[in-house]
């Protein structure tokens, strides 16, 4: 059986119409910070429910956020993040990301802040950086990836998406 999954990150306080055509077969969203309102999770929560973090944009003293979280999912343990207190090239932020997330016997990692799309298989850990599904910014497009999980055969398709803003 396959079962669907949504990673978006970088909202920026707004959930654009292209997200609506391609969620509703998703089981669960994991968002990776940046969320900039209660109202764009609400908005999602519509579509399934929703696991997020808080990023360097998001208030600092927003309890409902944690900075990270690894939830139990059908195939394995998923480590998220914003990614923005890991600096440096992807190179470093993804050795620091595996070194945190890794004793916590994690298969995924997700995280934001760059708003590029990334992807990475490292010591049998999947990174991965959806991009920003919000307002372009630093000449970034607008991205987010759909995950399937093939649950007979237990694999992970990771299948990355860019879309215009207007």
């Amino acid at each position: 059986m396959i079962h669907k999954y949504a990673i978006i990150s970088d909202t920026h306080g707004t959930v654009h119409p292209r997200l609506h055509e391609v969620l509703p077969p998703v089981e669960t969203i994991f968002h990776g910070g940046d969320v900039c309102g209660e109202d764009v999770l609400m908005e999602l929560r519509m579509h399934a429910s929703i696991f997020a973090v808080r990023g360097n944009m998001d208030p600092p003293g927003d309890a409902t956020l944690p900075l990270q979280q690894v939830v139990e999912m059908p195939f394995g343990r998923v480590g998220i993040t914003h990614g923005h207190l890991q600096e440096g090239t992807q190179e470093s932020r993804v050795k620091s990301l595996v070194q945190m997330f890794g004793p916590r016997d994690v298969r995924l990692i997700i995280h934001g802040h760059t708003h590029l799309p990334y992807f990475q298989l490292t010591r049998d850990i999947y990174v991965v950086n959806p991009g920003s599904a919000g307002p372009p910014r630093l000449g970034s497009p607008c991205s987010f990836c759909l995950l399937e999980w093939d649950s007979e055969r237990d694999l992970l398709r990771f299948d990355f998406q860019q879309f215009p803003w207007k």
